[in-house]
């Protein structure tokens, strides 16, 4: 949903100069101590410091690309479109006032592209004369009838015209542009409120890095007199998509509550006046060796709704109040952990862009110092498309994990993406680091399986019975059935899945049973027929340190999806070695007791 950031100037291209919608910020990240030796102090210092400078959008002067961007956002969200001149909505029941332009059919879409500068798409038809005035996107009929233009009735010829709704494009995508369903925080905060979230959540896709600019990093100590000095300086460029990133060993200094403070300022400027800088305070320097919390965000401390696609992800981040996208009691469990001196990391998909709405969120929710922060930087919509969710992420979990030392480390995330695979691969890479694996399920909830649950657990011959493909069939004479004494129905096979957990077992193990049903036809040559019988395969594998906190799905399962988690969970459970318990939680209070006596363990070993 979001544009390519990251702009390549080849060849002639410059670099846009530095302008007053230029911006710089730094995102939160901590500091490592190193070469500490028993009784000493440490030596060393391991300085990791990530900013972007951006140019934000001109909204006076916003180019065609721009426009289209936002237009294409307010249909995907569902919001209704938008007058340019009025900023009024079209009434849903009058037809009229949702046109704007009506050409014939074999119009032609003229885009002047010569200069830079955003200009209104003409809509020229084949028969139009050297006297016809030009039709732009925000010509009205009113205007076509004074300059002596015919304009068709709508309802009288609307197979024969397009129609220019208020999105500001042409009538030929009219109808993919128009939501066919409205968001639901209309009815819930009213328009005016969606209107305002979705122009401060939205700006966040035209922000555009800058490469090449150089920024001058400072680190600074404070001393007991609350006095700061410079202890550290470098000069960075930005990359390709105007990021800096600074990871370098500095000697250590002393500075009060072991937190110093970082400040950027870009060296290119174009007025003395104004200098463009960003401030960071109180930035941590942990020690090597600790406890840390490394977890996701969406769906796992925000609720995002990823798992109902992608539409509902932008109408979430674009329009839902922060206070509606807080899950409950995981901010009380995170204070819980920071309580045991445990530190705070987050590695999300979530694209850098979105930093500033995720801290408001973050402060509305009460949640404890953030360490640092790892998020990813939107290419461009082919690209999220064809790379996978797990390889955009593994990466950024693997920088974070190697970038705080020797640290124990706790993984949290949810099952509605591949956050349970790609734990599982850090715990084979590092067995002696990580203490425990909490997913959240979000698929039982979604699915709706738990709705189903009945107290009384259906043995299999029951469910079976319940399938149409168990029922009794006529019997099937005997024709050409010479090649084999049975024969398989293949059409009518089908699998159920069923978690069941041991009694008495320490630690807690649960049995995830597989039965395969399928229809066989057995000879029956006395009565030269063949009678439908069902088999049933039976495979179970035991699921040994996996703790489930929350409501699962006890009964035998044939939702695909619900299904998938269940393999999900067995094959995660084959490469994480067994020392590492998997806890499946849903609200944040659950694995509040689990995750104490987890963290009092480690510390105490």
């Amino acid at each position: 949903m979001f544009r390519s950031f990251g702009r390549l100037f080849r060849g002639s291209e410059e670099s846009p100069t530095i302008n007053d919608l230029t911006s710089i910020t730094i995102y939160p990240q901590c500091f490592i101590s190193t070469g500490k030796e028993y009784g000493s102090e440490p030596k060393h210092i391991s300085v990791h410091v990530r900013g972007w400078v951006y140019e934000n959008p001109d909204l006076n002067n916003l180019g065609r690309k721009d426009r289209l961007m936002l237009n294409l956002l307010r249909r995907y969200v569902g919001l209704p479109p938008k007058s340019k001149e009025t900023g009024t909505y079209p009434e849903k029941d009058d037809e009229n006032t949702n046109l704007q332009v009506v050409v014939d059919t074999k119009a032609q879409l003229n885009v002047n592209v010569n200069d830079g500068k955003p200009n209104d798409i003409e809509l020229s038809s084949t028969s139009k004369t050297e006297n016809d005035p030009p039709l732009s996107l925000h010509t009205t009929p009113d205007d076509l009838q004074g300059n002596g233009v015919n304009v068709p009735n709508p309802s009288l010829s609307a197979s024969r015209s397009w129609y220019q709704s208020g999105y500001g494009i042409s009538g030929f995508f009219n109808r993919i542009m128009t939501p066919s369903v409205n968001s639901q925080y209309i009815s819930t905060i009213g328009l005016a409120k969606c209107e305002e979230y979705f122009e401060e959540r939205s700006l966040a896709s035209l922000q555009r890095g800058l490469k090449d600019e150089f920024v001058l990093v400072k680190i600074y100590a404070t001393d007991k007199n609350f006095e700061q000095k410079v202890v550290a300086e470098f000069n960075v460029a930005t990359n390709v998509e105007g990021y800096f990133i600074i990871d370098e060993v500095i000697p250590f200094y002393t500075t009060k509550n072991n937190k110093f403070s970082v400040e950027a300022v870009l060296l290119q400027s174009t007025s003395e006046d104004k200098v463009i800088k960003a401030y960071m305070s109180e930035v941590p320097v942990l020690d090597r060796n600790g406890i840390s919390i490394i977890s996701d965000i969406d769906d796992t401390v925000k609720n995002t709704r990823v798992i109902e696609g992608p539409r509902k992800v932008g109408e979430t981040t674009l329009l839902a109040p922060l206070n509606t996208q807080t899950i409950e009691g995981v901010s009380d469990w995170f204070r819980v952990m920071t309580n045991l001196n445990a530190t705070v990391h987050f590695v999300s998909n979530s694209p850098w862009q979105l930093w500033p709405t995720l801290s408001k969120f973050f402060t509305n929710d009460n949640m404890p110092y953030i360490s640092s922060i790892y998020l990813r930087h939107f290419n461009g919509v082919l690209q999220n498309i064809i790379e996978p969710a797990a390889a955009r992420k593994r990466s950024s979990l693997l920088t974070a994990i190697r970038s705080l030392g020797d640290r124990k480390i706790v993984l949290i995330g949810d099952n509605g993406e591949q956050d349970l695979q790609i734990y599982a691969e850090m715990a084979a890479c590092f067995p002696e680091r990580i203490l425990g694996i909490f997913i959240r399920d979000v698929m039982s909830d979604f699915c709706g399986v738990l709705k189903k649950q009945t107290t009384k657990s259906n043995s299999l011959p029951e469910v079976v019975q319940t399938k149409p493909f168990a029922t009794s069939t006529p019997d099937t004479p005997l024709k050409e059935f010479t090649t084999t004494l049975k024969d398989v129905d293949n059409e009518q096979a089908s699998e159920f899945y069923q978690l069941e957990k041991e009694p008495d077992t320490v630690p807690s193990t649960f049995i995830l049973h597989r039965y395969y049903t399928y229809r066989i036809f057995v000879e029956d040559r006395a009565n030269k027929t063949r009678k439908p019988v069902v088999q049933v395969e039976h495979a179970a594998s035991k699921l040994e340190n996996v703790h489930i906190l929350c409501d699962y799905c006890k009964h035998k399962c044939s939702n695909i999806m619900e299904q998938d988690w269940f393999v999900q969970l067995a094959r995660a459970r084959g490469v994480i070695p067994l020392h590492i318990p998997i806890v499946i939680w849903f609200n944040g209070e659950e694995p509040i007791s689990f995750t104490e006596d987890l963290l009092k363990s480690a510390f105490a070993s």
